[in-house]
């Protein structure tokens, strides 16, 4: 993914490189101008302190140019340009060009090493900006063709010729850093986005597995921790499908997976416009809470309208096909425990005696109805549509007062789902 010579991505991961790193990018920089900064002030101060030439017109320029640096030096610490980063490297390679021929114009045989350092340095500069290699090869190129346009000014042509070797040295050194460090520089950024690309991917996962907040903290717990939770308070909405064993019987296996799918997707988005959190799948069952693992405002009144448009769809659903297709709910409220089972492939469950409840409820009631014991229903506003009030035994409870929420004719007005919903999570529970 990386061009051989020019080390450079193709759009748009070029564009993301740009962006990628500007804190590592500065601190090369900040270390180069500092340096820069610092040899250049010695240069400075030699030729004011120790030659007798005093302060003219060319070596306030040369200071000048060094109060420059600095300046940018300081400026890398500000939040407001540290994002110009282009900007710092278009102020600085010129600088620095300068710079260098300045010192190689007033260059003596004494000082030639330091210029040859002090070159290499530079370079070095430009290897730290968030170009491709060709260009900040260009840039050697035209920094060491200026300072050889500058003859220096040591009347030893000896001394002169050891100038231009570490010059020529400074920038083959300089090329080849640079080579190497934009290319270990990209290839790092390739793996890091490979790496944030592999996290999402295993976090979309887990979300789409787990609840968003108890996938957090999955993520943060130990290897031996048990992740549980005791809620007082929840609504458990438990549906089945009435007589689909027979009509499965009947269809092809690709049919009734994508009926099932077709069905529980519409299902998630109902869910999901009303706060209710997904449980589990269980053949033709569905299961879903209201409360849990984070409260509801209304979640007995949400978990009766999704259960009613959850019906409304399935009714939909069977004139849309043709199929005889009819759903039967039980819901009950109470207190639930809820936690993650499973080390390879996790669950959130919940059990108690909610949801032992709710599942019996759903098995003694009539298709096309919510069906919830005569306590509950007398907790619902009277909006909702209480009917068919009647004594049923249920195992654990014995008798008991139970009712309809809604009926085939009760429940007109359902939202419309997407035309490809998008697919919930499919836990299904461990034999």
């Amino acid at each position: 993914m990386i061009r051989r010579f020019t080390l450079k991505f193709d759009e748009p991961l070029e564009r993301e490189f740009q962006a990628y790193g500007i804190d590592a990018r500065l601190q090369p920089i900040r270390a180069a101008l500092g340096l820069v900064t610092v040899l250049g002030s010695m240069e400075s101060f030699y030729y004011i302190a120790f030659v007798d030439h005093g302060v003219d017109g060319f070596r306030a320029a040369l200071l000048g140019l060094f109060a420059l640096v600095g300046l940018l030096f300081r400026l890398t610490y500000v939040k407001a340009v540290q994002s110009r980063i282009n900007l710092i490297g278009g102020i600085a390679v010129p600088l620095v060009i300068a710079l260098v021929a300045f010192q190689v114009h007033n260059s003596s045989p004494d000082r030639r090493a330091a210029i040859g350092g002090i070159y290499l340095l530079v370079m070095l500069v430009t290897t730290t900006l968030p170009y491709g290699h060709m260009p900040k090869l260009a840039l050697n190129v035209a920094l060491f063709l200026t300072c050889m346009l500058l003859p220096p000014t040591t009347a030893s042509p000896v001394a002169a010729q050891m100038v231009r070797v570490h010059m020529l040295f400074g920038a083959a050194i300089a090329s080849i850093l640079g080579y190497a460090m934009e290319k270990a520089r990209r290839s790092e950024f390739l793996l890091h986005t490979a790496l944030v690309k592999e996290r999402q991917r295993s976090e979309d996962l887990l979300r789409n597995t787990l609840p968003a907040s108890v996938a957090a903290r999955l993520k943060t717990k130990g290897p031996d921790e048990v992740l549980v939770d005791k809620f007082d308070e929840a609504v458990v909405v438990f549906a089945d499908l009435v007589g689909f064993t027979p009509l499965a019987a009947s269809l092809p296996a690709e049919e009734i997976v994508q009926l099932l799918n077709d069905l529980f997707s519409r299902f998630d988005v109902i869910a999901e416009q009303h706060g209710l959190e997904k449980i589990k799948t269980i053949g033709d069952a569905y299961m879903v809470v209201a409360g849990v693992p984070e409260a509801h405002p209304n979640a007995l009144e949400a978990a009766v309208e999704t259960a009613l448009d959850i019906i409304a769809t399935v009714r939909r659903m069977s004139l849309l096909t043709g199929k005889p297709l009819e759903m039967r709910v039980g819901l009950h409220t109470g207190p639930v425990v809820a936690g993650v089972i499973g080390r390879n492939k996790f669950l959130y469950d919940l059990w108690g005696d909610t949801v032992n409840t709710a599942s019996r409820l759903e098995f003694k009631g009539e298709p096309g109805r919510v069906h919830m014991l005569q306590a509950v229903a007398d907790r619902l506003p009277p909006r909702f549509k209480v009917e068919g009030r009647r004594e049923v035994q249920l195992k654990g409870l014995g008798a008991a007062q139970t009712c309809f929420v809604g009926s085939a004719l009760a429940r007109p007005r359902s939202p419309t789902p997407p035309e490809h919903p998008p697919a919930g999570r499919r836990g299904q529970e461990p034999a």
